[in-house]
């Protein structure tokens, strides 16, 4: 070996030795002024500790991914409007000035007409389950066929819900009851009834100030899409 590749390779071997003590002090000195996570079992932990401490870090973590499943579903919603916003500004051909005017009227109409109509309904699923077999293989999948109640609320808080929403939860939770009477189903089912009466007179007057800032045009295009009658 020549000089020159020796005196390389001994530059090579003196850093190496010299970043890796570097290294060594840092995480010695780390472990000294850092607390570890009190979720790392320790050796001298008891059973019971050491159950707790798992079973706590195990809340922590699906505390911390219900709270991103939440924050990406709005996020995912919130894009879902712009998008929705954005087409049928261009289905009415509308300027940004026209959009500007027409977008809270719409939105109002949309809304009453939802109240008007507020249901629950009956809806299909089909979902398959696979479960390992022997030796961990996959078994065939197992297909679930069946039906759920719909609710286009779902995923509203109690709290959100509008009166008509209510009103329709409670009337259900009735008819699964087989004890409720029969006056209690009435009542819900007339109350019901005055919420959906009271929205389609709201909608009529709604629709008569959205047609108020459109063109002959753009109203014809939310009558093709029953925004309007």
């Amino acid at each position: 070996m020549s000089t020159r590749k020796i005196i390389i390779v001994f530059f090579i071997c003196l850093s190496i030795a010299v970043f890796a003590g570097q290294t060594l002090s840092q995480t010695q000195k780390s472990g000294r002024t850092r607390e570890m996570p009190d979720w790392i079992p320790r050796s001298n932990m008891t059973q019971e500790q050491l159950h707790r401490a798992i079973q706590k870090r195990s809340q922590q973590l699906q505390m911390q991914n219900k709270k991103e499943i939440e924050q990406l579903d709005k996020q995912m919603r919130i894009e879902s409007a712009k998008k929705a916003d954005e087409s049928m500004k261009q289905a009415l051909r509308a300027t940004e000035r026209q959009w500007e005017i027409i977008k809270p009227r719409l939105d109002k109409v949309e809304c009453l007409s939802k109240q008007a109509r507020v249901s629950i309904t009956p809806a299909s699923f089909r979902r398959s389950r696979g479960s390992g077999g022997p030796n961990n293989r996959q078994s065939i999948p197992k297909v679930e066929e069946g039906w759920k109640w719909s609710k286009a609320w779902e995923k509203k808080a109690p709290s959100e819900l509008t009166e008509g929403e209510r009103i329709c939860e409670e009337l259900l939770l009735l008819l699964e009851d087989k004890g409720s009477k029969q006056e209690d189903i009435e009542q819900k089912v007339e109350a019901l009834r005055e919420v959906r009466k009271e929205a389609g007179k709201q909608l009529t007057k709604a629709q008569q100030e959205l047609r108020e800032v459109l063109t002959f045009r753009q109203e014809a295009t939310l009558v093709l899409m029953r925004y309007l009658n």
